[in-house]
């Protein structure tokens, strides 16, 4: 997947959900520290160029759709809204 964002000032984390139904987290669930990439879970990475995140959550079982969530978190604790995607 990969997220392309609008700024890069002051983000600590960002967190991917990923779903077999809506509202739930059961394919993914992960914080990743802004530029993190080492020390990453087995089969996830990271690249970053520009303003364009690169995210591989690995593998997971096949769901014929996929509900996914990304917010970011700034450097003042402070949580983004949730930006909702569906995909199959």
């Amino acid at each position: 997947m990969f997220i392309t964002l609008t700024d890069t000032n002051q983000i600590d984390l960002i967190e991917v959900k990923v779903g077999s139904k809506e509202g739930q987290a059961d394919l993914a669930n992960q914080q990743f520290t802004y530029d993190q990439t080492s020390g990453l879970p087995t089969g996830m990475s990271w690249q970053r160029s520009g303003y364009r995140v690169i995210i591989s959550l690995g593998s997971f079982a096949y769901s014929d759709l996929q509900f996914g969530y990304v917010r970011l978190k700034n450097s003042s604790g402070v949580w983004s809204d949730i930006f909702a995607f569906v995909t199959n």
